[in-house]
């Protein structure tokens, strides 16, 4: 929430800054954001039903170059498309001010 408003704040689309948030992320490192989201993944029990994912979808103002780039880095994380995306939005909240509430405490 604080990226969006953010974005409302300055008057830009969300979906212009996410895209912009995706190419930025290019040009840094994810490393540790990344490895914090593999890591903290609830374990379920094999034996666990797997609930039904919801069906969402954001439109992001990036190419399609760089869209397979992203998707591609994504696969090479390990991690989902959309989970990469939170993860980057994730780091602009941070740079923002905002901390999750395990980090506030």
């Amino acid at each position: 929430m604080v990226v969006k408003a953010h974005a409302v704040r300055s008057r830009k689309a969300l979906r212009a800054v996410v895209g912009r948030l995706v190419v930025q992320s290019f040009d840094r490192s994810l490393e540790s954001l990344v490895q914090e989201s593999v890591e903290s993944r609830p374990a379920a029990p094999d034996s666990a039903p797997r609930p039904r994912p919801e069906r969402r979808f954001a439109r992001l103002f990036v190419d399609d170059e760089t869209w397979l780039r992203f998707r591609e880095r994504a696969v090479e994380e390990k991690l989902t498309v959309a989970r990469l995306v939170g993860v980057v939005v994730e780091d602009d909240g941070r740079a923002l001010g905002w901390r999750p509430s395990h980090e506030s405490r």
